[in-house]
């Protein structure tokens, strides 16, 4: 949409995409199915030269183009994208509308072509429609024309059967409130505006109009001042879009920023909570076709899919904003504005992807919405009568059944007896610093945060009444539950030791749902480090996991882990290997040998399950190699250094322990991958400039790569708090899928298969070995499917 674009600190850019989606109350019957508005840029229907909007694109953006063609001048066209649209669960386009009378540009004359084809078509499939009320600029109503402008709408479209209505009303979007602002005088004059249109409308037989204003919660952000706005005559807020944010950069920008700014947004208006908000997502930016803005953002199907489905979620989490009390309703911008890269229609580029995320998304969010597990106390949950689906099956909950949860319990160790105690090491890794206390010893290191510190207790032995002195005598770190003799003190170098503590195990519960549909807990065992679910009872389904991270006071969302139904796998027209590896799948269907070389870091090197190679991921891979390919004849090879990187292995001396050049090139490898967790220290620029090192030099042996996206690490390390949730936000896994898709490059995106755990009812730290970064065999296993998954399976 070619107009002024209205910003914020730093950068806000207004566009609407819509999606409408209406949640039930909580504890209330089910949610009706989302109700999804998609904006709809009137833009293409101009042939002739004069159309600025199309410009070079058909030259320059060729993958834009959508597979109907670049113009909507005819009513098949546009019955057309109405089909598509339908495909993917949008409920209505909602038409950017203008007022292009006093306009100059001859292209603009034709800016609502698409909605008249839209009114006349008699087979619309159950789609509805509504109007954006584009009023910046030239193109705002002037006072004089306003009554007859609201006779307009009412007559023509206002009370149309097909125009889309909340709870009887018509919808209209407002593009600008400040240009409203301007053009009636202040807020007293747009009262007066939109109280006229109410009157008109009731007057007309309608029970009124619901009226949405395009906002941004201010004025902390720079642009809209609730205080006003709230007395304007709005039912309702919303925005275009939002496509600037704080951290947004000159050029190449990460899509997650666009998401969490968003997310934020919301938040600020539940905060406000005077009028409820219809969450905005917006489904790209990148406006360089038309030099609107000097950034843009690199989006992917999956990231989209996923912020449709957190529009959903927050719709559910907050009640109060809803417009709609059991209808989700959500908007999307945009379908079509290809000029400033937010379109989901079907392109040459693009395909159908971008729609088959949007209605995975919308399964995603209602299957979370319509959860029939809820906390309903400090210990305990309600699971609501009915079907449950989940991979495989479905099960039946035959009554509703409030369950009680044991709280965690702290655990008293009395007399744990140390040999001796090493000196305390305050200047180094804090799993290091000391000896480890046993109950909280995990593979390699400690689990964190469970020692209660004011519990600690250091003897010379067991019936002693005269305990060490912490700070004089020894020194422990509370948190990671190390402990060390300081020099001067009165522990002696090889003089045994007793401790007494206090600790809070974690425990991981689950949920089940026995042949005759009753509801039970199967309590875990209390540990730490990595923990598997509880074995239910025989014939009894796991349908959630609740997971106590040590000491907690009650219950919250955050523990509760219901299992999610999966979503239909996409069938791609041919795998990753056919297209970026061919040579080696070549190989392995034709017998020739095959060597292949896993370079990396501890993980590679069997962390987590060092003590059994059978599990390590690399050995997994080839093994699942081998029984997809019969015939492959495969040399596998490690070259893992624990606690190193990539920049340290590739400068590591000739002839060293750590050898990359005899490691690794000397190999002479059909196939290198590379994982290496200790890398996610870099930011775009260090990735690409390693990356397209390590990649040359591969390449010059003839070797294929793959680059494997890593796990996820403890909650801190990752700057998260919240265990939920769908895309790392760690820069390096970003940078490296980017750098991947840019220079064709096969990626085992084992990330997005940790980030999903949660959706299986698993918390993805119970699968790290020693709580820090080690994975445990199921860990390994993700890898090693990741890694088969690339490959073809005929």
């Amino acid at each position: 949409m070619m107009r002024q674009t209205l910003q914020w600190f730093p950068f806000l850019a207004l566009s609407l995409a819509a999606c409408i989606l209406t949640l039930p109350q909580p504890r209330a019957r089910a949610a009706n199915v989302s109700q999804v508005g998609c904006y709809y840029f009137d833009g293409w229907a101009d042939t002739t030269s004069h159309n600025f909007h199309v410009g070079d694109m058909p030259q320059k953006w060729q993958e834009r183009e959508p597979l109907c063609g670049w113009y909507d001048n005819t009513a098949k066209l546009v019955h057309q994208q109405v089909v598509w649209a339908r495909s993917a669960d949008i409920s209505f386009f909602i038409f950017d509308w203008y007022d292009a009378r006093r306009d100059g540009n001859p292209s603009d004359q034709t800016l609502n072509t698409a909605v008249d084809f839209f009114r006349k078509d008699p087979r619309k499939l159950g789609m509805k429609y509504a109007l954006l009320y584009v009023n910046n600029g030239s193109f705002s109503i002037p006072q004089s024309e306003w009554t007859a402008a609201c006779d307009n709408w009412i007559k023509r479209d206002f009370k149309n059967p097909a125009y889309y209505k909340v709870d009887g009303k018509p919808l209209l979007v407002v593009f600008s409130v400040g240009d409203m602002e301007r053009t009636w005088g202040g807020p007293v004059g747009v009262k007066g505006a939109w109280d006229q249109l109410q009157q008109m409308a009731h007057k007309a037989g309608l029970p009124g109009v619901f009226v949405v204003a395009c906002a941004t919660p201010g004025p902390k952000n720079g642009w809209t001042n609730l205080n006003t706005l709230v007395n304007e005559g709005y039912d309702a807020y919303s925005a275009y879009n939002y496509a600037g944010f704080g951290g947004t950069v000159k050029g190449a920008n990460p899509y997650s920023i666009i998401v969490k700014g968003s997310e934020g947004i919301w938040n600020d208006f539940a905060a406000d909570g005077r009028k409820p908000y219809i969450p905005i997502v917006t489904d790209g930016w990148d406006s360089r076709p038309w030099n609107e803005t000097p950034w843009w953002y690199e989006r992917t199907p999956n990231q989209f899919r996923n912020f449709v489905s957190d529009a959903l979620r927050w719709w559910n989490a907050n009640p109060a904003m809803r417009v709609m009390k059991n209808t989700p309703l959500i908007f999307v911008e945009a379908w079509n504005e290809l000029g400033e890269g937010s379109y989901i229609i079907p392109t040459k580029g693009t395909g159908f992807t971008y729609l088959n995320a949007l209605k995975r998304g919308l399964e995603m969010g209602m299957a979370a919405i319509n959860t029939k597990i809820k906390i309903t106390g400090n210990w305990s949950i309600e699971v609501e009568p009915g079907e449950i689906r989940l991979p495989g099956k479905t099960v039946r909950v035959a009554r509703s059944a409030v369950l009680k949860i044991k709280p965690p319990e702290t655990v008293r160790i009395v007399n744990e007896p140390h040999a001796n105690l090493p000196v305390f090491k305050d200047n180094t890794g804090g799993w290091i610093k000391g000896a480890k206390l046993d109950k909280l010893d995990t593979e390699e290191c400690t689990a964190t945060g469970l020692l209660e510190p004011d519990s600690v207790v250091v003897k010379p032995s067991p019936d002693s009444v005269t305990p060490y002195l912490a700070g004089k005598d020894y020194q422990f770190d509370p948190f990671w539950a190390t402990i060390g003799r300081l020099p001067g003190g009165a522990i002696g170098p090889n003089a045994p030791v007793y401790i007494d503590y206090s600790y809070t195990p974690e425990r991981l519960d689950s949920v089940v749902v026995s042949k005759t549909g009753k509801v039970s807990v199967v309590e875990g065992k209390p540990g730490v480090g990595a923990m598997d679910t509880p074995v239910p009872p025989a014939g009894d389904t796991d349908i959630a996991n609740i997971w106590l991270p040590g000491k907690v006071e009650k219950l919250t969302d955050t523990d509760l882990y219901p299992i999610e139904p999966p979503l239909p796998a996409e069938k791609p027209k041919e795998s990753v290997a056919e297209r970026l590896l061919p040579r080696t799948l070549a190989k392995l269907r034709n017998g020739e040998h095959v060597t292949i070389v896993a370079w990396g870091d501890s993980v590679t090197a069997g962390g987590g399950v060092g003590g059994d190679p059978a599990e390590w991921y690399q050995n997994r891979f080839v093994a699942l190699l081998r029984k997809r390919f019969p015939k492959a004849d495969i040399t596998l090879k490690t070259a893992a250094w624990p606690g190193g990187n990539s920049r340290g292995y590739l400068d590591s001396p000739e002839g060293s322990q750590y050898d990359f050049q005899r490691d690794v090139l000397d190999q002479k490898p059909d196939l290198v991958t590379v994982e290496f967790v200790n890398d996610a220290y870099m930011n775009e620029p260090q990735v690409f400039a390693e990356y397209m090192e390590i990649l040359n030099k591969l390449h010059s042996v003839g070797a294929e790569v793959i680059l494997i996206a890593p796990h996820l690490v403890r909650p801190d390390w990752m700057g998260v708090t919240d265990l939920k949730f769908d895309q790392d936000p760690r820069p390096y896994v970003t940078a490296l899928r980017k750098f991947a898709r840019d220079n064709h490059v096969a990626l085992a995106d084992v990330s997005a298969a940790w980030c999903h755990l949660w959706r299986e009812g698993i918390p993805y730290v119970t699968l790290l070995a020693n709580s820090i970064n080690h994975p445990d065999a199921r860990g390994h296993e993700i890898f090693a499917q990741t890694l088969l998954n690339l490959f073809p399976k005929h």
